[in-house]
């Protein structure tokens, strides 16, 4: 290996244990904090990753390793050493990784908001000195526009209970991601992300309406996307969206659509319509009121994304985050003919706020 071919674009959190599960509750976890993840089981198979898809290691969190690997060890750590121009730390892998995500829904605490969960972020408090361009406040913000948006009748606010979603709702997505993701690169990224488990199409969850998925997966896979086409991540989430929910666009404009009184309905009628039937398929999702149509004063229409499903978990971002869920609310009102009406904007973003929630302006054109 030459100097100088592990450096890439974004630095990396390499993770070696032989732990599977392990592993990929870290995974899981630090890329809720925008961390880059790179798992591998071995020290051989790190040397190999590596070999293949240069990165920027910033430190090695080191899990149970077996005798036989010590060799790899010390040669993956020499070909860092002449590649990078900086002292790759190992680190010891931590006694206790939650099954959970930096920020979330507690429902033993009556907060209106998300909180941070302290056995998540004492696994993250070593890392930051590693990574300090991602380490932001962890304070929510005081006047977050959710709890205070111009409407007539302001909803109560509300934090998930359930912390479950249907898996049909998962095996849509995976499958529209299974799409976009490169073939050669599927397994690896789903690896990196936290979610090894989905990379066989056999062990995705079945079509039904049970209540088994961990909200973090879904904020996981959507990292998943991102970082399969990194020069171009907003431009392929967006496509994602388009993918993963034209099943269940088409079932929402047909059964519109094909409802006479619809096409007597007004601009104003069609999109306050739309916009329900869309919170309602949601919380059909969630199995919670979670999704909440608003009709604002000034005529703006307001959709508020509680504990918001593709942010869960997430710490703080500079810019909103919910690509995802702007091109869905966008796609609504294409199939439905009244795009060309209306404006779809993400007024305020939980990965900005850190409250767990997320607010969607719709705003006539003109």
């Amino acid at each position: 290996m030459q100097t100088g071919a592990l450096l890439p674009q974004q630095p990396a959190l390499l993770i070696i244990d032989a732990d599977e599960a392990r592993a990929q509750r870290l995974a899981r976890l630090v890329t809720c904090a925008h961390l880059r993840a790179v798992v591998a089981l071995t020290p051989f198979l790190a040397v190999q990753r590596l070999t293949q898809s240069p990165l920027a290691v910033r430190a090695i969190i080191l899990g149970t390793v077996e005798a036989q690997q010590n060799f790899f060890l010390g040669q993956l750590q020499r070909r860092l050493a002449e590649a990078l121009p900086w002292q790759i730390p190992l680190l010891n892998m931590p006694l206790f990784i939650p099954d959970a995500a930096p920020l979330v829904a507690d429902a033993a605490q009556s907060s209106r908001q998300h909180s941070s969960a302290s056995a998540a972020l004492a696994v993250l408090q070593p890392l930051w000195p590693f990574f300090p361009e991602e380490q932001r406040s962890l304070a929510p913000t005081e006047h977050a526009q959710v709890f205070a948006l111009p409407l007539a009748e302001p909803p109560e606010p509300r934090i998930a209970r359930q912390l479950r979603s249907q898996n049909k709702h998962l095996r849509q997505i995976l499958r529209a991601a299974r799409a976009i993701i490169p073939g050669d690169a599927w397994e690896r990224t789903l690896t990196d992300v936290g979610l090894a488990q989905f990379i066989a199409p056999g062990n995705w969850p079945p079509e039904d309406d049970v209540y088994a998925v961990p909200p973090e997966y879904i904020t996981c896979l959507q990292q998943a996307v991102a970082l399969a086409h990194p020069d171009d991540a907003v431009a392929c989430l967006r496509q994602w969206s388009d993918a993963g929910t034209q099943p269940s666009l088409q079932a929402r404009a047909v059964s519109l659509v094909t409802q006479q009184a619809f096409r007597l309905l007004t601009r104003e009628q069609a999109v306050t319509t739309v916009l329900k039937a869309f919170a309602r398929e949601m919380n059909t999702i969630r199995g919670e009121d979670l999704h909440v149509w608003a009709h604002g004063r000034d005529g703006t229409h307001y959709l508020i994304h509680y504990s918001n499903l593709y942010a869960y978990g997430r710490l703080r971002r500079s810019t909103p985050q919910c690509h995802v869920w702007s091109a869905s609310i966008a796609a609504t009102l294409r199939l439905v003919g009244i795009e060309q009406y209306w404006d779809v904007t993400e007024i305020e973003c939980s990965c900005q706020t850190l409250t767990g929630h997320c607010v969607f302006a719709v705003t006539p054109r003109g």
